[in-house]
Formats: C-alpha cells, sequence, structure tokens
C-alpha cells in the first residue's frame, strides 16, 4: 500500500468513526498503547540517544504513575 493510498483509508476510517477514536483504545492503558503502539510505529525515527532517553524517562518518571490509566480517562 502506497503512503497516499493509507492516508486515503486512513480518512475514511476517520469518517466513518466521527473523528472520535476507535473503541479498541478505550479498553487498553496508557502503558499498553505506549509499549505495543506508539514506540514500534515511533521508534524507527530516533536515534539511540532520543530513545534511550525516551525510556528512561518513561520507565523513572511517567510510567509509575500512569502505566495502568485506562487511555478512556
Amino acid at each position: 500500500m502506497s503512503k497516499s493510498e493509507a492516508r486515503t483509508k486512513l480518512r475514511e476510517m476517520v469518517r466513518q468513526n466521527g473523528g472520535r477514536p476507535s473503541p479498541i483504545l478505550h479498553d487498553i492503558t496508557f502503558g499498553e498503547y505506549w509499549r505495543d503502539h506508539y514506540i514500534p510505529l515511533r521508534r524507527s525515527g530516533w536515534s539511540e540517544p532520543t530513545e534511550a532517553g525516551y525510556k528512561g524517562y518513561m520507565k523513572f518518571l511517567i510510567l509509575p504513575r500512569m502505566d495502568q490509566v485506562a487511555l478512556k480517562d
């Protein structure tokens, strides 16, 4: 699938959902989203120091408080 085809498909999906997040996102926690969705999508564009910095911030500052918070909250 080309990038333009993917964008077209995404626009259609957003239109069908009325611009709201997919219902499946309401069933996961912030930590699950970070580990299972955000990192795999974004990591390829990060340098090693950037990735190490993000991992440190998340591990020590953010995930201890936010790991189990549901995205719907």
